[in-house]
């Protein structure tokens, strides 16, 4: 097996009789391509590598050039660029796009419940012309509202270390509970 490079990067793989590329040691063959690393000598193991160079892409590198900011962490950990820096995402960087996306199927669900497509759907019918359905996207709008500000409220107090990273289900738990008009 032998690899393709793009600087210290493994690109690709490609296997049999072939000019180019670089022979990954055997012992790493089956390690996938984004573990490894070419050193400038040989293919090895980026788990074993904890100092990077990150460039603008959010790519890890081995070795420091124009562009690439230092940085220590593992080979796989994702990354997070603000204002130009990179730096590990935390566990509540994880957690923030999951809760806002259990909360949008928990919306859509309670939407479905009352036998419509979806929370958007629901609340586009605020301009109907059936009193009966205007009235229910006028109360899903505002629980909606509710439900969002309930949300960011959770997520403010665990960015500010104020509670621990609750489960999705403690979320949706603490959401407030929709009120159809009768």
């Amino acid at each position: 097996m032998r690899a393709i490079l793009a600087d210290d990067i493994v690109a690709g793989l490609v296997s049999g009789d072939i000019n180019g590329g670089v022979e990954i040691p055997a012992d790493r063959a089956a390690l996938p391509p984004g573990r490894l690393r070419w050193d400038g000598a040989e293919i090895i193991d980026a788990a074993a590598v904890t100092s990077w160079y990150v460039d603008a892409a959010g790519l890890k590198h081995l070795a420091a050039a124009p562009g690439r900011q230092a940085l220590t962490c593992a080979w796989d950990a994702p990354l997070l660029q603000e204002s130009g820096t990179w730096r590990v995402k935390s566990p509540v960087d994880r957690f923030k796009p999951i809760a806002s996306a259990a909360v949008q199927a928990h919306i859509d669900a309670v939407a479905q419940a009352r036998d419509f497509g979806d929370g958007a759907l629901c609340a586009s019918y605020a301009a109907s012309t059936n009193a009966a359905w205007a009235a229910d996207a006028a109360a899903f709008v505002s629980w909606r509202d509710d439900v969002w500000e309930a949300c960011y409220a959770i997520l403010a107090d665990v960015v500010a270390e104020n509670r621990p990273i609750p489960t999705l289900e403690t979320v949706i738990a603490e959401l407030p509970v929709i009120t159809w008009p009768s």
